[in-house]
């Protein structure tokens, strides 16, 4: 068996002062803006060229997405990844952080992150099943990954915890409604819930 799938990594740009904000209040700003830096390039090039396979069944990515934010940041992603791992991360394509606007129109301003990943899922998730991560996902592994995968390629959501309640990659059936973000408290304690339950 073999299953393809839409990767979609989920970042802001790794600036101080602008990204991983809970993880700041311990670490100070610039700390914390290094590790998501680190977070990305490791991230980015590890599935540069994916392939696993396990129990007889290999899955591979036929697109990957690199998502970003803020929707001007563009250039800053490009300066970032090229300096730091040459062409390599050139299998993945830049797309910016949109939601819905109040006229009813792909916006990068005043949406939620549920917005943000609704738009995603309707814009990338139609022709095979979707995998969305975040970058801090040190704990991981290939496996999951590929479980992903496979779970959403047999039409069934597939979520990965994190040990703070949120949690670190969703995979989704192609086709899937964005009505599964809906409800999501993001950024606490419960978003691996609410969002368990916005799935159900």
């Amino acid at each position: 068996m073999h299953a393809d799938a839409t990767l979609v990594v989920v970042a802001k740009f790794p600036a101080p002062g602008r990204c991983k904000s809970r993880l700041a209040k311990d670490v100070g700003d610039a700390a914390a803006a290094e590790f998501a830096r680190t977070s990305l390039l490791d991230l980015v090039e590890r599935f540069s060229a994916f392939s696993f396979e396990h129990a007889g069944a290999t899955t591979t990515f036929a697109r990957r997405i690199l998502l970003y934010a803020p929707e001007g940041a563009r250039s800053d992603f490009v300066q970032l990844l090229s300096s730091s791992l040459g062409d390599t991360w050139e299998s993945f394509e830049l797309q910016p952080m949109l939601g819905i606007s109040t006229e009813g129109k792909p916006s990068g301003q005043g949406s939620d992150l549920g917005a943000f990943l609704s738009n995603a899922l309707e814009q990338f998730g139609r022709e095979r099943p979707i995998l969305f991560i975040g970058t801090d996902c040190l704990t991981l592994s290939d496996l999951h990954v590929h479980t992903c995968i496979l779970e959403a390629s047999a039409g069934s959501a597939c979520m990965c915890p994190a040990a703070d309640g949120g949690y670190v990659a969703l995979s989704l059936p192609p086709g899937s409604s964005k009505e599964g973000f809906a409800n999501v408290t993001w950024s606490s304690s419960v978003t691996g819930k609410t969002q368990g339950e916005a799935l159900r």
